[in-house]
């Protein structure tokens, strides 16, 4: 291992990130309180939980140098250093030297806003205006939505017992238990049974309604969902059809946009996977656009030629034939909307190791993205033991004491000769023209956005003109890390809404 650092350069792809304040969707035109902390304490603090934070959140404050004396462990206790208003009860520990966590002993209130105080005199000596840092955060107020998956038989050939999938999200964690409560489902009158299934985190929430009977007949499934037994005073009601044993039909469509764009006809029966599907299916405005299908179940899978954009309709004609060769009576239509992908960038891979006489070609993939920001930061050879004792080759804690931002710099997309922005587009950044490595040490890159770098354009909204920045010198000895930047933290409090959390 020793070995492999002296001789080869290792490149740590750690993460790709977005300020919480320069998150990328169709912002309401309500204004949101700003808080602003005085940026003299960014020369003692580096990062902060502050924000909309989950309800069994801890809350921990990152030093910007050692305030544990040297004599003294990891798990100290802090709890004196730690004021709430509205109290929380809990315990506060040193994590390490530069790291504090408080700790509560209950699920903090929902929608609660706590005023934080941190005694930051108790550890550093530090001017009176700076002796507490005070700062507010909120706890997610709880909410619920519910989605209807899929709607099939048990055994494809038997069509009379069927059953329903879907999914209830709450926004925050919620006890299965209590979920468990907030949902009813009848068809005819009579009452049917929901099996669960909860995520490790409390808030995907996965539901069968079992038993459901398709007849000669149709029916439906009226299911209702109340927000009581969570705290949300909110009801929620839907209707499933179940079509009559001789109604073979369309059921509903949606559009996949990821990985692939796709489109999901879903119907009432299981489709028979041996016929052919060419000619059944087409788009109204491109008939001759040459289709891909695949069959899953009772759903069909179109697959366009080139990524598709804009309302579309498609035409499903009689002759589609389902798992047991009936044939669906008339033919039928869908009106279904290809909307933009949201504005993303993702590595190819979790980590790359490029050795030094190979070049420094780093691959990367964005979506709806005119430029990004590039941020490279070096850990000295000399250091990387002392990175590693508080961190894996891929962590970013106390990077201050090991090493220092080599580079800060906006690299442009759009001029590359790409012309379809609005799909993942493959990128690659060469490093050696970036910075200057040195065989040895250990180069972590992040590669982030802003809001202003979109292409996708919102409602009533127009892409505005993009000026990029060159990249930054950096000083040695004006070294900070990026938790902070010189301008004065500050973050969203209040007018949370978590329905417009895309």
């Amino acid at each position: 291992m020793q070995k492999f650092f002296t001789h080869k350069l290792f490149i740590s792809v750690f993460y790709i990130s977005t300020l919480l304040y320069l998150l990328v969707g169709c912002k309401d035109k309500n204004g949101r309180a700003v808080t602003y902390i005085d940026p003299a304490f960014g020369e003692y603090i580096t990062s902060y939980t502050a924000g909309v934070v989950g309800s069994s959140s801890s809350i921990k404050i990152v030093l910007a140098k050692d305030g544990l004396p040297a004599n003294v462990g990891p798990g100290q206790d802090a709890s004196s250093l730690f004021d709430f208003n509205p109290s929380i009860k809990g315990n506060a520990v040193w994590i390490d030297k530069q790291t504090l966590e408080f700790k509560p002993e209950e699920r903090m209130k929902t929608g609660q806003i706590y005023e934080a105080t941190f005694k930051l005199s108790k550890i550093f000596d530090v001017k009176k205006e700076l002796q507490e840092f005070t700062y507010s955060f909120q706890v997610m107020p709880q909410n619920f939505e519910l989605s209807i998956d899929n709607s099939k038989p048990y055994i494809k050939t038997e069509l009379k017992r069927q059953k329903i999938e879907g999914t209830l999200t709450t926004a925050d964690y919620a006890e299965g238990e209590a979920v468990e409560k907030m949902l009813i489902a009848q068809q005819e009158g009579n009452s049917l049974k929901i099996t669960w299934q909860h995520g490790n985190e409390g808030k995907q929430h996965a539901f069968t309604i079992e038993e459901v009977s398709r007849k000669d007949v149709p029916s439906e499934v009226v299911i209702a969902a109340s927000g009581k037994s969570i705290e949300v005073d909110k009801l929620l009601d839907q209707k499933i059809e179940v079509p009559s044993l001789d109604d073979f039909k369309l059921m509903s469509a949606r559009v996949v946009q990821n990985p692939n764009q796709y489109v999901a006809l879903q119907f009432s029966d299981p489709i028979k996977e041996e016929q052919q599907l060419i000619g059944l299916i087409t788009f109204s405005d491109a008939r001759g656009l040459s289709l891909d299908f695949d069959i899953h179940d009772n759903e069909i899978w179109i697959y366009p030629p080139t990524r598709q954009a804009g309302i579309k309709t498609i035409n499903i004609e009689a002759g589609i034939r389902n798992i047991i060769d009936y044939r669906m009576k008339k033919p039928t239509t869908a009106e279904i909307v290809f909307e933009q992908l949201k504005p993303e960038v993702r590595y190819t891979g979790k980590g790359t190791i490029l050795p030094s006489t190979d070049g420094l070609t780093l691959p990367f993939e964005a979506v709806n993205l005119r430029a990004v920001d590039v941020s490279i930061n070096k850990i000295f050879e000399n250091n990387i033991l002392q990175f590693l004792q508080v961190n894996n080759l891929t962590g970013n804690n106390q990077l201050h004491r090991v090493g220092r931002n080599v580079l800060k710099k906006t690299i442009q997309l759009d001029n590359t000769g790409i012309t379809d922005l609005g799909k993942w587009n493959r990128y690659t950044l060469d490093l050696a023209k970036l910075i200057n490595t040195e065989p040895g040490a250990i180069y972590q890159v992040s590669i982030k956005f802003k809001k202003a770098y979109s292409t996708y354009v919102c409602d009533g909204q127009s892409e505005n003109e993009l000026t990029i920045n060159q990249s930054e010198e950096i000083d040695d000895s004006s070294y900070r890390e990026e938790y902070y930047d010189g301008d004065g933290y500050e973050y969203y409090e209040g007018d949370y809404n978590w329905e417009q959390r895309d």
